[in-house]
């Protein structure tokens, strides 16, 4: 029996340890750990091209296009150093935004996302030289 205690334990702190990441902390992870497949920029659909477009049209930015699969749909997220909102940016294969009405959604979606694949990386880096 006291051998079977403090692998209870375990067990419980290995179950638990997920759920205690950020949001923002989890997103991390899944941009950080997407694989690399990027594409041109022609070959994504109408609408995210008028938003790459107009992205790289801002000075000093840096930014990247993610897909990514969330409930058996194909999802696309931007991010970029210029928006101070971690989650605005996120639409479905159609253009159409998500929004997230509360923590628990954006929870859901950056706990069950997969798939990741980064799909785009722009950097205007001359900021980053000053």
């Amino acid at each position: 029996m006291k051998k079977i205690i403090p692998f209870i334990f375990m067990i419980l702190f290995c179950a638990c340890s997920e759920n205690e990441y950020s949001i923002e902390e989890k997103l991390s992870k899944k941009m950080n750990s997407a694989s690399s497949d990027i594409i041109l920029v022609e070959e994504m659909p109408d609408w995210l091209q008028i938003k790459i477009h107009d992205i790289e049209k801002m000075p000093l930015v840096e930014a990247k296009a993610y897909q990514c699969e969330w409930k058996n749909q194909t999802v696309y997220f931007i991010s970029n150093n210029f928006n101070s909102c971690l989650m605005c940016d996120v639409y479905h294969a159609d253009g159409k935004k998500i929004t997230f009405e509360d923590d628990g959604e954006s929870d859901d979606f950056t706990s069950t996302s997969k798939n990741w694949k980064l799909i785009w990386s722009f950097c205007d880096c001359n900021w980053k030289n000053s």
